[in-house]
């Protein structure tokens, strides 16, 4: 906490690798090292709903989730119970207008982020009324457009080339093939 600054939050993606009782502990731990957290993402397995509420009850801390549901049924009884406290963005379209209409009938915000290339950037804008943050995965792919999104001064900026700006860079995509060469079809081994 002392490295960052005071506006700068802190948040944990437990990729469903926890059971309630270590989410606890974890949470009590970074407590005591006056780390303190914005929210646990997908802390449990999708479907311990009532683990998701031990947590609260016993950390108070923020859920939010869930990159692993896909079903608009289920994140609704996530919402009905009171496990989530923030709706994470499908990468689809469909999905993310489902999502947007259950976050707001339930008053909880959205997330979005870690999509390909990032384009979730473009559902943030489309919901910029209930968008709360934008996460940001600075990885390989997002190299591979010629006009990616950008991160500048703490805010995502995406090209502003007509559709979503994927355009692909070609001199990346020759390095890959490149160092990644496939054999051509006919010249593959295999066992008779």
């Amino acid at each position: 906490q002392d490295a960052i600054s005071d506006d700068i939050e802190i948040a944990v993606d437990a990729n469903e690798a926890w059971s309630a009782a270590e989410a606890i502990r974890w949470v009590e731990e970074l407590d005591r090292h006056n780390l303190s957290i914005a929210y646990l993402e997908d802390p449990l397995h999708r479907n311990d709903h009532g683990g998701l509420l031990d947590i609260k009850r016993h950390t108070g801390v923020k859920i939010a989730g869930h990159d692993y549901v896909t079903e608009p049924d289920h994140i609704e009884s996530l919402l009905d119970m009171g496990a989530l406290d923030y709706l994470r963005l499908p990468g689809t379209i469909d999905g993310a207008l489902i999502w947007a209409r259950l976050a707001k009938r339930y008053d909880i915000p959205l997330i979005a982020g870690n999509s390909l290339f990032e384009l979730n950037v473009h559902l943030a804008v489309a919901f910029a009324d209930q968008t709360d943050r934008i996460e940001f995965a600075d990885l390989a792919w997002n190299r591979l457009p010629a006009h990616s999104v950008t991160v500048r001064d703490g805010f995502m900026h995406a090209s502003q080339t007509p559709g979503h700006g994927l355009a692909p860079n070609l001199d990346m995509l020759e390095q890959i093939v490149d160092n990644n060469p496939t054999p051509a079809p006919g010249n593959v081994a295999s066992k008779a």
